[in-house]
């Protein structure tokens, strides 16, 4: 209760928490007291101290308050001890008639004890007049019908407090589906980065791969091939005529040849034999020396095609 309290008061300090107690209020009327818990008191009319006003004619929400200043001057009680209601009579020169009744707010007071103790509320006290049939002496009469706004603002702060917990629900429930999206969007992307690694691990070792392939590919075109070049120099060379060093130039196409020939003919004849085996683009004699034992030393140069 403590708690209710204060909730509906600091809602009610707030512009926006009238707001919503005003539409409490309005929808008020879905919250009756029930019909079997409702009390109708008909009062006898030596109950009742009945008398008529002559007024100008006014507005509707005018007339009670003439009808609160005028009788004082035509009822025998003091004011501000009793209730009155009144009905309009008709017009007649320009005036309005009220027919008005006037009941001692003692007495209402004791209908209402009396109302109270069967377990019953009191809302509402009519004259036994078939003109007052309508009338209800009780101010409030009208709002007795309602729960009281105890009541209303419990029903508001229960329905809060409802709305509150159901909005938590939600938040809480769309929080958790989010983390889970968020889990399993983490955990892909791990997987991604993972994958990623190891594409870029395969990506390195593949440029290293086909690097050294064409490495080869380059060297294997440059250098000339051994298992060629043995067969030819072989076929070349007479039997005067003998080699000493083949070498070749770092990898290139350039073979260097040293011998040694017993005539200058005789290299004449090895270096037509090269040329005529159209295995390479040129064939060179370099040098050229007399050695000891009447031979001829040279030095040939090869570049393959």
């Amino acid at each position: 209760m403590v708690l209710e309290f204060m909730v509906v008061k600091l809602f009610r300090k707030d512009r926006n928490m009238k707001k919503y107690f005003a539409w409490i209020e309005k929808l008020s009327s879905l919250y009756k007291v029930p019909l079997e818990k409702q009390k109708v008191v008909i009062l006898k009319e030596e109950h009742v101290f009945t008398c008529k006003l002559v007024l100008p004619v006014m507005p509707k929400k005018e007339v009670a308050e003439a009808v609160r200043w005028e009788l004082p001057l035509h009822v025998p009680f003091e004011d501000g001890t009793y209730y009155f209601a009144y009905k309009s009579l008709g017009l007649s020169d320009g005036m309005e008639n009220l027919q008005v009744y006037v009941v001692l707010k003692s007495l209402v007071q004791e209908l209402e004890e009396e109302a109270k103790m069967q377990g019953l509320v009191l809302t509402q006290v009519n004259v036994s007049s078939d003109e007052a049939d309508t009338l209800n002496l009780l101010p409030d009469g009208q709002k007795r019908r309602l729960l009281p706004k105890t009541k209303l603002y419990r029903l508001g702060t229960i329905f809060l407090l409802v709305l509150g917990t159901a909005l938590f629900a939600v938040a809480w429930c769309y929080k958790t589906i989010q983390v889970s999206k968020l889990r399993e969007v983490q955990a892909n992307l791990q997987a991604i980065h993972l994958w990623q690694e190891r594409y870029e691990k395969w990506e390195a070792r593949t440029r290293k791969i086909k690097a050294f392939s064409t490495a080869i590919a380059k060297l294997e075109k440059e250098r000339m091939l051994w298992s060629e070049l043995l067969p030819v120099l072989g076929a070349s060379v007479s039997q005067d005529c003998w080699l000493t060093t083949i070498k070749q130039r770092d990898a290139s196409q350039v073979v260097e040849l040293q011998g040694k020939a017993k005539k200058i003919e005789q290299i004449k004849n090895l270096i037509d034999n090269l040329q005529v085996t159209k295995n390479f683009s040129k064939v060179t004699l370099v040098e050229t020396n007399a050695i000891k034992g009447e031979l001829i030393g040279y030095k040939i140069v090869l570049y393959g095609k």
